[in-house]
Order: structure tokens, then C-alpha cells, then sequence
């Protein structure tokens, strides 16, 4: 509704039809959309991962597997407050729920409205606190995994790791346990030896859990490095998952500043080596690096949507300036979604040459200011987003060339993508035709979709106005109630940026929920949706 206006109740009391049956294959991408906001039940599924980001969980059953997301208040409320918590990997469930496309684009995913819609059909073993220490061993350290194993039926009846060494055979070796805390020592292992875990554990009836939940996408494991970890450590991995060996962890790692503070979204980027898998996001207000520093940082691997990065920075040294990390020379199809040499590359300083736009708007009408880019091998995306507002989307037409394009490999909302660093990034820039001060940049009218989008804490929001003129940007409740003026101002002619703290206009919190933001700039009026989840 543009203007968002208020729901009006008509009655109550009527009564919600029944779920539809359905399988996980018939939700996947391409033939789920006839079940899109039906309520629907998918019977004897098992848990698979318990816990995904975002509070949600993967299930599946005979025929496939489907995400289950927690968008729904009550769930989402009572899994944030820990008043309830998903049933453990391996459990048989049927899951009742109401079924939307996923936010990346792959497939649908089920939406349960309350863990009442969550009926168990079995209780394997939870399998919690996995830990091993150390956590990054040398050839002179035994290793001892350690986990929390509890069941709430009869017992926990056998408890095993699964492990093996530069990919020879398995060996299985049973933990002992002492008040639910089970262990195991993997004995010390020569300098560079490559180890990859599981485990599993059984209750008295029969029933089976494991962590990772599904490990023929996702396994635990370590390098012995007596030279201390590289960067190529942490963001390596052989599994589908992409996952980082040392997810969740505390690790010390040494590199240099490739996009500072003044470049990248507030933060910085550390690389090692002018090669793949050699550089990776630092998550770090407190410390202000520059281009060519280079520093050791101690802090806490984690994926961020999908991209993997250091947070919780617990200390940093200076080791000395003035250094430079060159970029590597690729071509768009070496980097491009579905190429399966793109994550190597997130985190490191890319180069394109002789490229052109291959599609100015690759997201159709919700675009990101994101443009896509050829060199003749595949589309590659080129980002805006961060302190380089480059417009590329109203900036850039189909066609127009570029001598060099640079910036960092990047990885967001399903797709790998370059972001520049500033403007000196975008290098020998041809039109493919003479443009007359860029009419359709300066007099066009757009507010973009939120980002990130569901939210939490805060989202950005991007919109463009054609004159300078009196801009209002409102945030409204589901019942079109005005709670928070973002802006009400004169502003010229361009792009701006603005993020929503999810706070009303007394600077108190707002519930999880679906909100719109409304812009009005003259007689150009447009509203978008998003969703807080907090």
C-alpha cells in the first residue's frame, strides 16, 4: 500500500483451513511458488542443523531439504528469550508452518508461528559446546575434543568422534564421560597435518544425533601449523558449507591493511599473500588502521551471512607501515557466482581489465546500486555499498567500458561481488555512448529496498531524489502509525544513505515486526516494506 494506511478488522473467530501436505522438493526453486503464503505441514522430516544464523534451522526429509525460518514473532520471540530451543540434530519432526521464498532467492522456506507447530517424533542425544583446545595446535600438542551431550529420554548410551588425517581413513575413537561433558584426545600430529571431525552420539532407544548435522556438507577440523595460523587458514575450507575450520574460536592472525577504515563499511581488511583464500574482513570499531599498515590482530572467527570474518577484536598490534599487497589479475568468470574458484577469492584485492557493463540493473527494480560486469568469460558484480557511494546502477548503461576495475572480493545476499574501495578504483571508464550530464541520474526518483533485510540491529536505507527539494523519509508500524522521522529536511539533487537504528522518534526500542518507510521528495511518493527481527 503506498501510502502505508490502517488495517481495519472486519471479525474474528472464523476458522484457519487445515495444513496441505507437502515434501521438501516441492518448495524447492522453480515449482514452490504455487505454495507461497499457504500453510502447509511436511511430515517425518529430520533436523539436519539446529543451529543456522538467524535463528532458523535445515530439515529434511526423503525428498530434499528446506530452511525453516523464524520470521513470526512468537517463535522468533521464545528462540531469542530461550524459552525455547529447536529440537537436536537428527530428531524426526513433522513441522507445520507457512511457506515464503527464501531472502536469497534459492528456493521457499517453512515459517512455523509457534513451537506448538513443531511436533517431535524422536529424541536422539542434543550435542552441544563443541570445543577442542588448542584451538590452533602445533606437532607438540595433544588435542582434546571436548562436548556437552545430554538425553532426556533414558541416557546417553555411547558417545564416539569420528576423525581421520590428510584425508586417509576413519578412526573411531569412544569419549569418555564425566556429568554430560564427554571427551577425547586426538593424540599430536606432525607440523601441517590436515584433520577433519565429527560426532556422534546415540541415546538407549536407538536414536542417533551427530554435530555438524549433515556432515557431507559440514565437518570440524584443524591444521597443525607450528609457524602459528595464516589468514588462508581461517577462510579455507574443503566443504559446502564454507564454513571456517575455526568458526566460533579465538585466533591470532598477522596481515596487511588492504582497505582501511575510510574504505570498507567502517571496518578493514587483512591479507597475507597476493593470493586465494588470503584475505579476510576485520570487524573492528575501535581500532582505525590504514592502507599499507600492517598489524597482528587477536580476536573470534565468525560467518557473517555467508561471509567469513574476524569480530570481538580482544587485541591488536602494529608491526610496522608503509607495506603493499598487490591484486591479483583475474577474469569476471573466475570470480563470479557459481564459479567454484569464487570463494577463494572473498576477502582478497582483485583486478579486472578491459571489462564492460554487461547489465546495468542486475537486481530488475529492487537493485543495491549494483552493476554487472564482463570481460567476455561471465557477469561479475560490482557493489556500491560502503563509504564509496558509486551510484553504479544510475551511474553506469549497458555497455560502457572500463580499462581496470579493483576492489575487494566480497560475498552477500547469494552472490559473490567486487566492492572498490574509493573512486580511484574505477579506472579508464569509456561510454558506450555520449550522455548529456547524465539526465537519467539526476532526474530520477527511487528508494531502494532496505539492507540488510529481515534486520537487527540496524538497517541502511538508499534513496535518490532528481532536485533539490523538501525530502521527508517516515517509518510507519503495520498499522500505519508514524514512529520515526528519519528525515525531514531540504536536500540537492543525488544518492544519499541513512540507517534505522530500530528505535521510534523517543528513542525507545521497537518490537520484532514488519514496518514500512515511506519517502516523499515533491510529487514522487514511494513505500517499502522490511523486517525487524529482534
Amino acid at each position: 500500500v503506498n501510502p502505508p494506511v490502517p488495517v481495519e478488522p472486519i471479525g474474528v473467530g472464523f476458522k484457519i483451513p487445515g495444513p496441505t501436505e507437502v515434501t521438501c522438493a516441492e518448495l524447492a526453486l522453480g515449482v514452490g511458488e504455487k505454495h507461497e503464503c499457504c500453510y502447509v505441514i511436511i511430515k517425518n522430516a529430520t533436523v539436519i542443523n539446529s543451529a543456522l544464523p538467524g535463528n532458523d534451522m535445515l530439515i529434511a526429509d526423503a525428498t530434499g531439504q528446506v530452511n525453516v525460518d523464524s520470521w513470526s514473532n512468537p517463535l522468533y520471540d521464545s528462540l531469542n528469550t530461550g524459552k525455547y530451543k529447536y529440537p537436536p540434530n537428527g530428531t524426526g519432526i513433522d513441522i507445520k508452518g507457512y511457506i515464503r521464498s527464501n531472502p536469497y532467492g534459492t528456493g521457499f522456506e517453512i515459517a512455523p508461528m509457534t513451537s506448538a507447530d513443531i511436533t517431535i517424533l524422536s529424541n536422539p542425544p542434543l550435542i552441544t559446546n563443541v570445543t577442542r583446545q588448542p584451538v590452533a595446535p602445533k606437532s607438540s600438542d595433544d588435542v582434546l575434543i571436548s562436548a556437552k551431550i545430554i538425553d532426556t529420554t533414558g541416557g546417553v548410551s555411547l558417545a564416539q568422534v569420528h576423525y581421520r588425517i590428510n584425508n586417509g581413513r576413519w578412526q573411531v575413537g569412544s569419549m569418555a564421560g564425566v556429568d554430560s561433558i564427554y571427551t577425547l584426545t586426538i593424540p599430536k600430529l606432525a607440523d601441517n597435518s590436515f584433520v577433519q571431525y565429527f560426532i556422534r552420539s546415540s541415546d538407549n532407544v536407538g536414536d542417533w544425533s551427530s554435530m555438524p548435522g549433515d556432515t557431507s556438507t559440514s565437518q570440524y577440523f584443524y591444521i597443525v601449523r607450528d609457524g602459528g595460523l595464516t589468514i588462508k587458514d581461517l577462510q579455507w575450507t574443503p566443504f559446502k558449507d564454507r564454513n571456517s575450520g575455526y568458526l566460533g574460536m579465538e585466533v591470532t592472525v598477522s596481515g596487511i591493511v588492504t582497505a582501511s577504515p575510510d574504505d570498507i563499511l567502517g571496518d578493514y581488511i587483512l591479507q597475507d599473500k597476493e593470493q586465494p583464500w588470503c584475505g579476510i574482513w576485520v570487524n573492528d570499531a575501535a581500532h582505525t588502521p590504514h592502507r599499507g599498515d600492517s598489524v597482528r590482530v587477536t580476536a573470534t572467527v565468525e560467518e557473517s551471512i555467508g561471509l567469513t570474518r574476524l569480530n570481538f577484536i580482544t587485541n591488536l598490534d602494529s608491526l610496522g607501515t608503509g607495506y603493499k599487497i598487490e591484486p591479483l589479475k583475474l577474469t569476471t568468470g573466475q570470480a563470479r557466482t557459481g564459479s567454484v574458484e569464487a570463494e577463494s577469492y572473498e576477502g582478497v584485492l582483485i583486478e579486472f581489465n578491459n571489462v564492460f557493463v554487461s547489465n546495468p540493473f542486475p537486481d530488475v527494480t529492487q537493485n543495491y546500486g549494483e552493476i554487472e560486469i564482463n570481460d567476455g568469460t561471465g557477469g561479475y558484480r560490482v557493489d556500491e555499498n560502503g563509504t564509496y557511494p558509486g551510484n553504479f546502477d544510475s551511474t553506469y548503461a549497458l555497455n560502457d567500458k572500463f580499462e581496470k576495475v579493483i576492489g575487494i572480493g566480497w560475498f552477500s545476499f547469494n552472490n559473490y561481488k567486487l566492492k572498490p574501495r574509493s573512486a580511484e578504483d574505477v579506472i579508464g571508464y569509456q561510454p558506450s555512448a555520449v550522455k548529456e550530464n547524465n539526465p537519467r541520474f539526476e532526474l530520477s526518483y527511487d528508494l531502494r529496498q532496505n539492507y540488510p533485510n529481515p534486520f537487527n540491529p540496524t538497517t541502511t536505507i538508499s534513496y535518490r531524489i532528481g532536485k533539490r527539494q523538501l525530502v521527508e523519509l517516515t517509518i510507519y508500524n503495520i498499522m500505519g502509525q508514524k514512529i520515526r522521522t528519519l528525515v525531514s529536511d531540504f536536500k540537492n539533487a543525488g544518492q544519499y544513505f541513512i540507517q534505522w537504528d530500530g528505535r521510534n522518534d523517543k528513542g525507545a526500542q521497537v518490537t520484532s515486526g514488519v514496518y514500512f518507510y515511506s519517502l516523499q521528495a515533491g510529487d514522487f511518493i514511494k513505500t517499502n516494506k522490511m523486517v525487524l527481527l529482534r
